[in-house]
């Protein structure tokens, strides 16, 4: 847990995201994030949904963490947001997983606008 003063306050996290100069629009862009469950990887799946992208990929391994992650992601959609967040089960520890979900995830689509390899394997 991260102590409170280490904390984003809401307040200055919603005037970054409303400031199109420090984080443009990703209107009609997708991104692919690993390791969304917590942390980093959660708060930039937030950020790509907030500023609209039309697809946001959440690579994680299969688990109760990672179907959460997604109810959460989800209550950041705003009324009308044409955003899609789809999870891919992808365990960075097994390279028939990550062939597998790179199998799903790039046959389909064809341009991204950004990937964040955040999941860490120790």
């Amino acid at each position: 847990m991260i102590p409170d003063r280490e904390k984003l306050p809401e307040d200055l996290f919603d005037s970054y995201m409303a400031n199109e100069e420090l984080i443009p629009s990703l209107d009609g862009k997708t991104v692919a994030i690993t390791g969304t469950t917590t942390g980093l990887g959660f708060n930039i799946a937030r950020c790509a949904i907030i500023k609209n992208a039309a697809l946001v990929l959440l690579l994680n391994r299969k688990s109760e963490r990672s179907e959460k992650c997604e109810e959460n992601l989800k209550k950041y959609l705003t009324e009308g947001s044409k955003t899609v967040i789809k999870t891919i089960d992808c365990d960075l520890m097994s390279f028939d997983s990550v062939k597998k979900a790179g199998g799903k995830t790039f046959v389909d689509i064809y341009a991204y606008y950004g990937y964040l390899f955040n999941a860490t394997v120790y």
